[in-house]
């Protein structure tokens, strides 16, 4: 979970919980070696969290931990025990319903990268990213030339398995999307818009978007990435995919949805191809969520399974979580909504 004032990671078995409360950041340790959760502590007094996000290095213990405030701003910091944690770097993104930024590490190399909001330069969107390696920042960096006109309100990352490969996905306040991808050195925006009428639920009136209607993954195996994105007409959500080798497909309307995708999250399972794509289409007029739950299955999406659920709606939240469970050849995508 990387949204809401909440995050969690771990190396290996151990990592830290962390949640805002009182103008706090609290945190509490899973210990590896007894498998439960440490008494709750203040992580970072005086900081009043809206996201948080926290991410485990795969190489070593060290965690890179990402909070967007109330006030707009980007505080970053990071941590070689989950427990105490340095300040490295702040930066104003502006405030709204979803996180800003992203951070992930480069799962060969142990680095990790932020990518945050930009600007719009030559009429084209932007954004900045800077990487840590272990014991410094690079200075801030802009990629520019996207493939959109907007400022950027929503951005999710994705990381390879076994690479140094990451990948991008964002919204724009034109309620237009784009992709952008990482080969360890290099950023290289698609050129295709994936959306350009970005979903929005009946009745919302505050600031774009009102939840996070786009997610990024790659396939375990073969490397394949696949973009998803909610689109606010009859296209419902849309789609597109990239081989491991560097080929876009076309973009492609997920007809099989009833909803539009206001909501949209992809977890990967971790030993096959499969990429479970939980979507949720937000109606207030009639207080209730239609979820729907399609499996990517390395080459097209299946038939989703589909629940409606009366509950309150709120800016910003969460309405579906997915984790995979596997033993051995065994594996089941366990959705909560």
């Amino acid at each position: 979970m990387d949204m809401l004032p909440f995050g969690a990671a771990a190396f290996t078995d151990e990592g830290p919980v962390l949640w805002t409360s009182g103008g706090n950041v609290m945190q509490r340790m899973h210990s590896e070696a007894t498998g439960v959760l440490g008494p709750p502590s203040v992580a970072i007094a005086g900081v009043d969290a809206k996201f948080i996000i926290v991410r485990a290095d795969p190489l070593a213990k060290e965690f890179v931990l990402g909070i967007q405030d109330t006030a707009g701003n980007l505080r970053v910091y990071h941590s070689t025990d989950g427990i105490s944690w340095i300040a490295d770097w702040s930066v104003a993104i502006g405030d709204g319903n979803v996180p800003r930024f992203d951070a992930a590490y480069e799962q060969s190399t142990g680095r990790a990268v932020i990518a945050y909001r930009g600007r719009i330069s030559g009429g084209k969107t932007t954004f900045y990213y800077r990487i840590w390696n272990g014991s410094t920042w690079t200075v801030q960096t802009e990629k520019t030339g996207g493939p959109t006109t907007g400022n950027i309100v929503a951005l999710k990352l994705a990381a390879r398995p076994g690479s140094a490969q990451l990948a991008l996905a964002y919204l724009d306040d034109t309620k237009s999307g784009g992709a952008a991808t990482w080969s360890g050195s290099t950023w290289t925006f698609w050129g295709t818009k994936i959306t350009t009428n970005g979903t929005v639920y009946t009745g919302f009136a505050g600031t774009y978007p009102p939840v996070r209607g786009l997610d990024i993954a790659f396939e375990t195996v073969a490397g394949d990435l696949l973009v998803v994105m909610g689109e606010n007409s009859t296209n419902k959500a849309r789609y597109a995919t990239r081989t491991a080798a560097g080929a876009w497909s076309a973009v492609v309307s997920l007809t099989t949805l009833t909803g539009y995708g206001d909501f949209v999250q992809l977890t990967p399972s971790p030993t096959t191809n499969e990429i479970a794509l939980s979507t949720c289409t937000l109606e207030p007029s009639i207080s209730q969520y239609l979820c729907e739950f399609p499996m990517w299955g390395g080459a097209a999406f299946g038939t989703p399974v589909a629940e409606s659920t009366a509950a309150p709606i709120a800016d910003g939240n969460i309405p579906t979580d997915t984790i995979w469970r596997v033993d051995g050849a065994n594996r089941v995508a366990l959705s909560v909504y």
